[in-house]
């Protein structure tokens, strides 16, 4: 069994997070600094992936958007099941407004995707997760 990394707690929402430079990435979406803009429609977001989400809307590609996500698109309908799907698993964890993050219920590390979360699970707590 690995040792208890130490966690940091987010001021602003109360989020953990087992490395400090995971905090700071995750505070730096509490400031809305909105450094990229659209050329097409002139909206701003602070965030990178945000933003190149938000372009495929203009790309005609994405036919499902998610109601509950800043700009995320899917170009298939199973990608946006799948995604709606992930909601469901982070229901208690997600922050209206926010790019949704999956957590890990043994060591609260959010994870982008089931996938990565199932790959830190098998790799560090394989005993817990059994």
């Amino acid at each position: 069994m690995r040792p208890q990394a130490p966690m940091f707690k987010c001021n602003t929402c109360n989020l953990t997070f087992r490395e400090p430079l995971d905090l700071e990435k995750h505070q730096q979406l509490h400031l809305d600094r909105r450094v990229y803009k659209c050329c097409i429609c002139q909206d701003t977001f602070s965030d990178l992936y945000n933003f190149r989400c938000h372009l495929r809307i203009h790309d005609k590609i994405a036919t499902y958007t998610c109601d509950m996500c800043p700009f995320m698109v899917f170009g298939e309908r199973k990608q946006y099941i799948s995604h709606l799907e992930d909601h469901e698993l982070a229901k208690d964890s997600y922050i209206p407004g926010h790019t949704l993050r999956l957590p890990c219920f043994v060591c609260k590390k959010d994870f982008p995707d089931r996938a990565s979360l199932r790959k830190h699970q098998n790799y560090y707590h394989s005993e817990k997760c059994l």
